[in-house]
């Protein structure tokens, strides 16, 4: 589809004292001729128990928000708009926080990414606070085999209640794994989406995914659904 959601992102993170854990990343979002790019910092502490870890998290960073309405075709014969006649920009801080708890066997955590709710130049729109839950475990069914159920929850208060992905995962010889997810609709438990997503790990540290998402919704008819590619890098 013309104009359809392309998003990029490059992160990196890493434990700078026992404790301590320092982040970064960039990311550019593009919907139609609404352009966004972020840069953010992140800041973990970490606090160790026998049964796991408790890690806080904080970021700040600035959100780059270009709008070319001028690219907007409204066809022929239409009366001009003026809220086509000239590009938006504008530059906004965000911070976010959360909270992570982990163990060998099981984790849960919340957060809110951006606390801001920045309003968007010239248009009656912001940037609404969003918040997330997670909730997962590892269940050993061979010494070679794990599954990994998960849930995420996520939710805007002001415009979209609540929505739910589930998630199950298989993994073999921790190097490959399989799984798939279920997208809930808003405000709803009728379907949403469905997904499959691959992927594995090398011997150098070095982890690549694919995950193919498809509409259950109406938008099925206008698009064969989306692909995400990830590559990554454990170093030790």
């Amino acid at each position: 589809i013309e104009g359809a959601p392309q998003t990029f992102s490059l992160s990196g993170h890493g434990r700078f004292t026992e404790r301590m854990g320092l982040g970064a990343y960039i990311q550019h979002d593009r919907i139609g001729v609404h352009n966004n790019s972020d840069i953010v910092l992140t800041y973990s502490y970490s606090i160790p128990f026998s049964f796991g870890r408790l890690s806080a998290g904080v970021n700040a960073g600035v959100n780059y928000y270009v709008a070319n309405f001028t690219d907007v075709n409204p066809g022929q014969g239409s009366v001009p708009d003026p809220v086509f006649s000239q590009n938006e920009t504008k530059i906004m801080p965000n911070g976010g926080a959360g909270l992570y708890f982990y163990s060998d066997y099981f984790y849960i955590g919340v957060s809110a990414p951006h606390l801001v709710n920045n309003k968007l130049v010239g248009l009656n729109a912001r940037q609404y606070r969003h918040y997330y839950g997670t909730v997962g475990g590892v269940l050993t069914i061979t010494d070679d085999i794990k599954l990994t159920p998960s849930l995420l929850f996520k939710t805007v208060p002001v415009v979209s209640p609540y929505q739910f992905d589930f998630n199950l995962n298989l993994t073999f010889l921790d190097t490959f794994w399989i799984g798939g997810s279920y997208r809930t609709n808003e405000q709803s438990f009728n379907p949403e989406s469905v997904a499959g997503l691959v992927g594995f790990m090398l011997s150098n540290g070095m982890r690549i995914g694919y995950a193919y998402d498809y509409t259950l919704t109406d938008l099925q008819n206008y698009t064969t659904g989306s692909h995400e590619i990830t590559v990554g890098w454990d170093l030790r």
